[in-house]
């Protein structure tokens, strides 16, 4: 049913009082309470043989998504199979559909179990926004891979394979490489693990 309250001229309407209203306390969870600029979202350490692979072209592929991330810190969010302004990722005018959208400074952690031998990923600044940025695979906290200062402007989209080596943590971090952190949309587009 609908209720309709009209005030008298000169009234104030703040003072209606409602029978039988009581206020909920809201459920927010840590990720939603930490703020926006510095989201920080920690979650149980993951066990990847609880995530069933996806066959494709003979391989198992474990793809990576956000539910998996042992942890993250990030400027804004993290966008599971779309760029972080909620539209299809895209590096190099390549589309993809899977992967993961940031925007810098990012930090995305994942545990590792041992059952995934080797990484396969395609890093690159989003087609959409001109920021200019840096993107780092680590593993167990040493560097494995990086790029250059990139932006959509001035990238090729390339595959990168890394072999994980029994490593216990993987990272996958986005630092802003101009001083602002304007237009730094960043994907780690066709990322997942391989046995």
């Amino acid at each position: 049913k609908k209720m309709s309250i009209t005030s008298k001229s000169g009234s104030d309407i703040r003072k209606v009082i409602f029978s039988g209203f009581t206020w909920a306390e809201p459920s927010w969870t840590e990720a939603e309470r930490t703020p926006v600029r510095e989201r920080t979202a920690v979650a149980k350490k993951q066990n990847f043989v609880t995530y069933k692979p996806t066959s494709i072209d003979g391989e198992d592929r474990l793809y990576l998504t956000k539910e998996m991330l042992r942890s993250s810190k990030t400027f804004w969010r993290v966008v599971n199979d779309l760029a972080i302004d909620g539209k299809q990722m895209s590096i190099s005018g390549h589309k993809f559909n899977r992967g993961l959208g940031v925007h810098a400074d990012s930090e995305l952690t994942f545990a590792l179990t041992g059952e995934y031998k080797k990484l396969h990923v395609i890093p690159g600044a989003d087609d959409g926004h001109t920021g200019v940025l840096q993107m780092k695979i680590l593993l167990d906290g040493r560097v494995v891979y990086k790029t250059d200062a990139i932006s959509s402007k001035s990238q090729k989209a390339s595959r990168v394979k890394v072999k994980l080596n029994d490593a216990k943590i993987l990272t996958l971090k986005v630092e802003s490489s101009d001083g602002s952190a304007g237009g730094d949309h960043a994907n780690w587009a066709d990322l997942y693990l391989l046995k």
